[in-house]
């Protein structure tokens, strides 16, 4: 019975200590420069700096895999095991299956992009009072949500609404001339401008004082992530002071 005491301590024991070491899945969507896939293969982005600063501030074993946006959410429905998504924001439809750390990262305020010749009209009007000129046309991301307040004040535009795939075809028509703006987070703006720098000086950025301040990003966890663990997380968080930091990247 000693024997077989000691046996059965030294398997848990063991079994602990491979768990414990076991990487926690955290995956990410391509949404430079947040995060994404560089050309060798590597995680990249500001909040992929953030979140490995947390991890080892917590002392926590991860990896990062890049998932479409759809497969991140099915993962933290379905898998049995705990994994985690970077970047997401809180609504209530997502706290019904995942749990969320404490604010990573705060977004600047949504802007309006237009081009110098006709940005002078458009200036000081707030974005529904540009959407409220008669026939004016706005460019924007197919799929994305620019949160609930802007959402609203899109959706009775119908094709005045020019939805393109990227930011990036966003910007290129909005040089073309195909609208009269466009819609950007400040933090997407500001890294299409490094890759198309001559683009910035045709350009110029409208605050929009009735848009809702950015909202916060969080690391969203599936409910199979021990409470211990997420703990650890928002400790490091604080720690970093990333949860109260509105600074750009």
């Amino acid at each position: 019975m000693r024997a077989s005491g000691v046996l059965l301590a030294a398997f848990v024991l063991a079994s602990t200590a491979a768990n414990a070491e076991t990487p926690l899945l955290v995956t990410y969507i391509e949404k430079p420069p947040y995060y994404h896939t560089d050309t060798q293969g590597a995680p990249r982005g500001f909040l992929i700096k953030r979140l490995q600063q947390i991890m080892a501030r917590g002392g926590l074993p991860y990896r990062l895999e890049a998932r479409p946006p759809n497969r991140a959410l099915q993962e933290l429905r379905l898998n049995p095991a705990a994994n985690c998504s970077l970047g997401w924001f809180r609504n209530a439809e997502r706290e019904g299956f995942a749990h969320f750390s404490q604010p990573l990262y705060h977004d600047r305020p949504l802007i309006a992009v237009a081009l110098r010749d006709s940005a002078a009209g458009l200036s000081g009007k707030g974005l529904a009072g540009i959407l409220a000129e008669n026939g004016v046309r706005v460019g924007a991301v197919a799929g994305y949500s620019y949160g609930e307040e802007v959402d609203r004040m899109l959706a009775p535009l119908g094709d005045r609404v020019d939805r393109a795939p990227s930011p990036a075809s966003n910007l290129a028509k909005l040089a073309a001339g195909r609208f009269e703006f466009a819609l950007f987070n400040s933090e997407e703006l500001d890294h299409l401008l490094v890759l198309s720098p001559e683009l910035e000086g045709r350009l110029q950025r409208i605050e929009l004082k009735d848009v809702p301040p950015g909202k916060a990003r969080h690391l969203m966890c599936s409910r199979h992530l021990p409470a211990e663990t997420m703990a650890r997380i928002d400790r490091a968080i604080k720690s970093l002071r990333f949860d109260r930091s509105p600074d750009p990247p």
